[in-house]
């Protein structure tokens, strides 16, 4: 059977250009999992409904949202208003946190409107820069600099200015000050959203809604890309194209079609200290397994316990380096998390 187009994926990208694109008999969308919506999925169990990440879900163009829930019939969608706060020395701060700065502890409220009317000035030119520029120091390493690296696990002078485009909320010195006064309440970009009663899965339905049936083969996962020939081999047949649309991840394109790149697409790499992340590390090093245990298990009282994991994350380094230099890295963070999970 042969498809003109061939659409890799069918998460919320992969059905929406399907719709795009218009359904057909020469287009076909592939999907690995057992069900279409990709990151986008449902699970209701004892009358409870929750969702995966139906938080993508903020519409900029109304006749998109319009578009949607007309394939939605007898589906309620509410209106939600949406509550955010920022847990701080103790206290609740509204979000976002620059434009509520007054809700602080005195003296970190004076810390922050200084250091914002003091502000370096000078074109930025990576995202942690503007933020200096924009707000100052202390607003910046108060929230926005640990917030931001944490959640997009990278430094945040490697992210271009714009590099959250609308999603972040941006405040100037006069938005700051207004916001001071008694009643004022200042809000993100996405203040109220709307959100189906059955889940974010009813989006995913929407969009499955025009196409006929057949056209969406799930379990179905592309295991190569032959470009000479044009021809796409999966789990359960192969199929001759014209054209390709993928939604997968870069690296998964690539190694599908057999191109060599460069590993420079790296997956969030946050790291969360358990127990199992621990075992893991620790399996995975052989060089400097015994020093980990001796740090984490011993040290003087008079050895801080940030001192101690420093040290041993030296050792750790200089134990693996000579004979697995992939894996230096790994034993470090290893060590930092036994032995810096306490640090203060």
């Amino acid at each position: 059977m042969s498809k003109k187009t061939i659409v890799i994926g069918a998460g919320m990208s992969g059905l929406s250009f399907a719709n795009w694109w218009g359904p057909g008999e020469d287009t076909i969308v592939l999907e690995a999992a057992d069900e279409p919506g990709g990151y986008c999925r449902t699970v209701v169990r004892d009358g409870f409904v929750w969702d995966y990440s139906g938080h993508f879900f903020h519409f900029k163009h109304a006749d998109i949202e319009a578009w949607l829930r007309a394939r939605m019939p007898g589906q309620e969608v509410r209106t939600i208003e949406k509550l955010s706060f920022i847990r701080y020395a103790g206290r609740d701060i509204d979000f976002p946190f620059q434009k509520h700065i007054h809700q602080l502890p005195h003296d970190e409220f004076l810390a922050c409107l200084v250091d914002l009317y003091f502000r370096p000035s000078g074109e930025a030119t990576s995202f942690l820069q503007m933020l200096y520029t924009r707000l100052g120091k202390s607003i910046t390493e108060k929230f926005l600099r640990p917030y931001n690296e944490k959640l997009y696990a990278t430094d945040l002078d490697a992210l271009d200015v714009d590099a959250m485009g609308r999603f972040f909320p941006h405040a100037d010195v006069a938005d700051i000050i207004a916001n001071m006064r008694p009643g004022a309440r200042s809000s993100s970009y996405n203040a109220t959203f709307t959100y189906p009663a059955g889940g974010a899965v009813q989006y995913v339905n929407a969009l499955l809604h025009d196409l006929p049936p057949g056209m969406v083969s799930c379990g179905e996962r592309v295991v190569g890309i032959d470009r000479a020939a044009r021809v796409v081999t999966t789990t359960k047949r192969t199929l001759p194209y014209d054209q390709i649309v993928s939604s997968a991840p870069l690296p998964a394109l690539a190694r599908m079609a057999g191109v060599a790149h460069a590993p420079v697409f790296t997956s969030n790499q946050v790291l969360v200290s358990t127990s199992a992340s621990i075992a893991r590390d620790r399996a995975a090093c052989t060089g400097c397994t015994s020093r980990i245990a001796r740090c984490a298990s011993t040290g003087s009282a008079s050895t801080t316990t940030s001192s101690r994991a420093s040290a041993c994350r030296s050792t750790s380094r200089s134990a693996c380096a000579p004979a697995r230099p992939s894996m230096s890295r790994r034993c470090a963070r290893a060590c930092w998390r036994i032995c810096g999970a306490s640090r203060s």
